[in-house]
């Protein structure tokens, strides 16, 4: 400094007026990645009037000290709050000391300050000292070389403002060497940002030897994104002090901690049940300082009062997305819930469950949400064909899609979701609720008397029914339960055949009515295997943590699963058992945690079971090697550490990418235009996907309820005709109305090639989104080839008939018997057979003669020419299940058949494979397949005579009961 303080006066004058400096709007956004809290200290050399200061006290509570050469500067600073201030030196021969001797600060931030001093690397090397290991610095500093600079410099404009005139900046910098300074001066981890025109205000526009330029602005910042050293005005440059003393290490976690920016978050499931996870996850980012609230589904549950115990907020929420019955009621929901996404204005909305995901996703994808993610609680949906599409055609309304475990994330790289979209992070569980030092691990023996010599295997999981055949069930999946508890029971009795001393404990109750009836069910097989005896059904339990600590072993044996039980029985240090599926592989790792075995394997699953009781010291270490592995990656910390840290990075991207004038992301959101643009275009590009996809099941699924309320037959064959028509005519909407708008314009030969490509793109569309479905044409030629059979066998095969009836009329009883069976969409009818079954052996003679001529089941061509059943078709099934059946009872959408694609291919089929092969054949069903079908039979029925052969070939595979 010079005696006259010509330097100071120069300053004193800049900071009289309390000017709010334009690089504070561009220092917030880069510095909200920085684990800002109340203890946090920051310095800021050349705090000017305290502006910055303010705003960094008011968002994060922070303590803040400056530094200035004006006077007038650290008066305004400390009027503003500052914890205190220090005046420096203007002389460019001194040296930078520590202007708070004995203090260390978290953060130093140089904004706007290295142009304008002598000595650059002395001042970042005396940053770097008075920093904590683990601390930030953060620079500001023009860019020389920005492209206007070059302009300016060829002009000859170098007294121009833009440059600091001759008598404000002293250097300039590019890139390079401010990397240099730094990096020298002992700092790593660099992260770069820039700042595009923030010198000058944020309304004010450039002038160019006196010409306005006002749309530089606007080019330079969305150009900087590409080539920040030519577009940039201004560097911002955050980097790290490394951490060498370990007394301090806990300042190299300063990132992505609590009281950073407090952000404004929902959390959506579609259910009033379960959803453990979610609870603790919303109520540990209100502990954090977050402003989380929850949104679930309406309904008794345990959900609501487990939030509002924890004095977390919710909403209550109609998010029914998955009735066929309400199409209409869908679009509304979306919208309802973005208009009071719009009213709320969030921050971050956070969607877990299939349901609540697809209308969170699109509903927050219109209401203009700045921060919005997607968890996958499970690959359940991204297994079943029908969820998997939709998830694909949604997902990229997702700021990123959070896959829970590493099977999910594979899924999703197969889907075709960069890797760069995803964050795989896992549901994690409270360690603190699973403590074996803490369980009672004897309360099970004493509760059911089990010795101590005898073994405990216990399976945690709630029992679920069995899963309908369909699109929208895993393969692996239709017409069984998840957890597999069957699996369970016939690996119970290979381990009791061993180990007569074992006890199985099957922890949990049925998921509603339909699990209800299946545990029913599993209760009912471990009697017919004699081992009910050794299996204990507890129903539902709230000891959990003791339940595991009194287990020897623990099984997972699901179909389709994530995590499961494995980190609860892991953390208790209980050696697992789990099908290799999903995200148990991600736990339970194989000989290291625990053992994995395939999926429905029974024996495999039994050999391992006895593998950990015949050697438990081993069991033991694979517990204790669970345990740790559970505590350093599976924990609910964890899980919150990685979701908020996810947040704020994010947050940080939008804040620095649109500068908002407000703290938080969501302040510059929620924009009307931009809302109304998104609802065009989700119409516009999910209509046509609903139409080929979704919109054609919901009406085909109205339809079958009005064929159903139809008596006549005939009345019902008509309505699945003009059902197959409007299901067409939904698929080809798309095509149709820009069609005829477009061939009014075209004549002669242009119009007929145009048509020809119509025609052509109608069929595509056919081929690729029909799915099940039959269309008209289909429909129209199988029955065609229906009646044709049925005159065929009623003119060559008329001695046969009448010499059946004349057999069975020597049977007792009459000859014509009436069976219900379930016809098309689920519409119960009457299959007509001949009676064959003999209450004595009286009639034996008659009845071996309609077996050798296969005609016990001639009576059911009436059915087919009434258009009840079909010559191919699935099997008729009664509509009451028999003893020992899966109890599954599916509406087929093709008419039964006299001959089943299921008997010609795998005679000797169980009853589910054959509904898997009656299923595919609904799917695949043509004229050449029907037509390969019945020479397939008729052979089978020539060559071999036998009885066996009738009820391979000849017949729906069973006698109806008499």
């Amino acid at each position: 400094m010079d005696d006259d303080g010509n330097i100071e006066s120069h300053y004193d004058r800049i900071w009289d007026s309390d000017p709010v400096p334009p690089y504070v709007e561009s220092l917030l956004p880069a510095m909200a990645g920085l684990g800002l809290r109340h203890s946090s200290t920051v310095l800021d050399v050349g705090c000017g009037n305290g502006v910055l200061g303010r705003r960094l006290m008011d968002l994060y509570g922070c303590r803040i000290y400056g530094t200035d050469i004006s006077p007038v500067a650290l008066k305004a600073a400390s009027a503003r709050g500052y914890a205190g201030v220090a005046r420096t030196s203007a002389d460019p021969l001194a040296r930078f000391r520590q202007p708070f001797p004995g203090q260390r600060f978290d953060v130093v931030v140089l904004s706007a300050v290295l142009e304008h001093v002598f000595d650059p690397a002395a001042l970042i090397a005396a940053s770097h000292s008075a920093l904590k290991p683990g601390g930030f610095i953060v620079v500001l500093t023009p860019n020389v070389t920005w492209f206007l600079n070059r302009l300016l410099f060829l002009l000859g404009m170098w007294e121009h403002p833009l440059l600091g005139g001759t008598d404000g900046h002293i250097r300039y910098l590019n890139r390079r060497m401010l990397q240099k300074l730094v990096t020298d001066a002992g700092f790593g981890g660099l992260d770069w940002s820039f700042s595009s025109m923030a010198a000058l205000p944020p309304g004010q526009n450039l002038h160019v030897r006196g010409r306005r330029v006002p749309l530089v602005r606007r080019l330079a910042g969305r150009r900087a994104r590409v080539r920040p050293s030519l577009w940039a005005e201004n560097f911002i440059l955050l980097a790290r002090k490394p951490v060498s003393d370990p007394d301090t290490s806990q300042w190299a976690d300063l990132a992505g901690k609590t009281d950073l920016m407090p952000l404004k978050i929902l959390h959506i499931a579609a259910t009033p049940n379960g959803a453990n996870w979610m609870f603790e996850i919303t109520r540990d980012l209100r502990s954090r300082g977050h402003d989380a609230a929850a949104l679930i589904s309406p309904g008794q549950g345990d959900l609501a009062p487990k939030l509002q115990r924890a004095g977390v907020p919710y909403h209550v929420f109609d998010l029914d997305v998955m009735s066929v019955n309400d199409y209409a009621g869908i679009v509304r929901r979306v919208l309802k819930l973005a208009r009071f996404l719009r009213e709320h204005r969030f921050d971050v909305v956070h969607y877990h469950l299939f349901t609540s995901v697809i209308l969170g996703r699109v509903a927050a994808y219109i209401a203009d949400v700045p921060l919005r993610f997607s968890m996958c609680t499970g690959p359940f949906y991204l297994e079943a064909p029908a969820t998997r599409e939709v998830d694909r055609r949604t997902f990229w309304m997702d700021t990123k899609v959070i896959p829970s475990c590493e099977f999910s994330r594979k899924l999703y790289l197969e889907m075709g979701l960069p890797a760069r979209r995803m964050e795989r992070i896992f549901y994690g569980a409270d360690p603190s609720a699973f403590d074996p030092a803490k369980a009672d691990g004897g309360k099970l023996r004493r509760e059911y008397g089990i010795p101590d010599n005898s073994p405990i295997v216990s399976m945690v999981a709630y029992f679920y029914s069995r899963l309908p055949y369909g699109k929208w069930t895993p393969p692996q999946l239709q017409g069984r339960a998840v957890k597999g508890h069957d699996t369970v029971l016939e690996a119970a009795k290979l381990v009791l055949q061993r180990n007569p001393r074992a006890r199985f404990l099957l922890v949990g109750r049925g998921w509603e009515a339909g699990g209800e009836e299946f545990m029913l069910e599993m209760k009912s097989l471990a009697k017919s295997l004699g081992i009910d005896h050794a299996v204990i059904f507890t129903g539902m339990r709230r000891d959990i943590p003791d339940v595991l600590a009194g287990s020897d072993v623990t099984i997972q044996s699901s179909r389709s699963e994530n995590l499961g039980g494995s980190i609860e029985a892991l953390l208790m240090a209980r050696p697992t058992v789990a099908s290799a599926v999903g995200g148990l592989v991600d736990a339970v790792r194989h000989e290291e945690t625990g053992l994995l075995v395939p999926m429905d394997d029974a024996p495999a699953l039994a050999a391992a079971i006895l593998r950990l009781l015949d050697n438990p010291e081993w069991a033991a270490t694979l517990g204790r090697n669970g345990r740790a592995l559970m505590l350093r990656d599976f924990t609910l910390s964890r899980t919150v550490d990685d979701l908020d840290q996810l947040y704020r990075t994010e947050a940080g991207k939008i804040m620095q990418r649109e500068r908002p004038s407000a703290p938080g992301p969501a302040a510059r959101r929620y924009r009307p235009s931009v809302s109304l643009l998104r609802l065009m275009c989700v119409a516009v590009r999910l209509g046509f996907f609903a139409l080929c996809f979704d919109l054609p099941d919901i009406a085909a699924g109205a339809m079958r309820r009005r064929v159903a309320g139809l008596k006549r037959p005939a009345a019902r064959n008509a309505a699945a005709l003009f059902a197959g028509l409007g299901r067409d005519l939904i698929h080809l909407t798309p095509l149709l109305l820009p069609a005829a708008a477009i061939s009014i314009f075209l004549t002669g030969t242009a119009r007929m090639v145009f048509l020809a490509a119509l025609l052509s793109s109608a069929l595509f569309v056919r081929l690729k989104y029909a799915g099940p479905a039959v269309s008209l044409v289909r429909l129209a030629t199988k029955r065609v080839f229906d009646l044709l059979i049925v005159a065929v066998i009623a003119a060559a095969g008329s001695p046969l008939w009448i010499a059946a009836v004349v057999a069975a009329k020597r049977l007792p009883g009459p000859a014509l018997v009436r069976s219900p069976r379930i016809g098309r969409f689920g519409i119960v009818f009457d299959m007509f057979t001949l009676r064959s079954r003999l209450p004595d052996s009286g009639a034996a003679f008659f009845a071996r003669l309609l077996r050798r001529i296969h005609a016990w089941n001639a009576p059911a061509i009436i059915n087919v020419a009434r258009g009840e059943m079909s010559i191919v078709g699935p099997r008729p099934v009664s509509p009451e299940p028999a003893a020992g059946s899966s109890g599954i009872r599916r509406k087929p959408t093709a008419k039964p058949g006299l001959v089943g694609w299921a008997e010609v291919r795998m005679p000797a089929a169980s009853a589910e494979e054959e509904m898997r092969l009656d299923l595919w054949y609904e799917e695949h069903q043509s004229f050449w397949l029907d037509a390969w079908t019945v020479l397939k039979a008729a052979a089978g029925c020539v060559m071999r005579g036998s009885a066996a052969s009738a009820a391979d070939h000849c017949g729906p595979g069973r006698e109806p009961p008499q």
